[in-house]
């Protein structure tokens, strides 16, 4: 259990078997002192090593996609999004954005304004022809002018997988 070296307090780690102070374990609640058996060091380089495999990886992306569809994360975005850095930041993307393509900004200007114009749905009204869940943007196979209002609309999700782009 625990001893006293040079008047601290203290354990042996079950991993590398060397004595250290108890503020170097961390809570465990079921453990039987209250503390895990690992050294804090030892532990994490246990959890590297795990989110090095693909089970690992498999497990940060689950994780990563139950928080970002959290009412946490979405409180946390939408004060960030409130804040004058961001409105800098963002503006700017966007000018760098459309400053580098300009064709599609064009295509995207096209189908907002059939949008409004009401020649084309909106695409929250529509289902996503990929996964059938509610559609939240328009997905243009090609960029070429006489293509421009031939989208599909798709949900956030498979437009991200569409484009390649790894999905949280």
């Amino acid at each position: 259990m625990h001893t006293t070296q040079a008047g601290r307090e203290g354990k042996e780690c079950s991993s590398c078997e060397t004595w250290k102070p108890l503020s170097e374990y961390a809570p465990r609640k079921k453990g039987r002192d209250g503390l895990r058996g690992q050294c804090r060091s030892c532990r994490q380089a246990v959890l590297n090593a795990y989110y090095r495999t693909e089970h690992g990886q498999a497990s940060i992306r689950k994780a990563q996609r139950k928080y970002y569809n959290s009412e946490k994360d979405l409180a946390r975005r939408q004060r960030h999004h409130q804040t004058e850095k961001w409105r800098v930041t963002n503006r700017r993307s966007v000018q760098v954005w459309q400053n580098r393509n300009p064709i599609k900004k064009k295509a995207a200007h096209t189908v907002h304004y059939a949008v409004t114009k009401g020649d084309l749905p909106n695409a929250a009204s529509c289902a996503c022809v990929d996964c059938s869940a509610q559609a939240e943007e328009y997905h243009h196979e090609s960029y070429k002018p006489e293509h421009w209002l031939d989208v599909v609309p798709l949900c956030r999700r498979c437009h991200m997988i569409r484009h390649g782009r790894d999905v949280c």
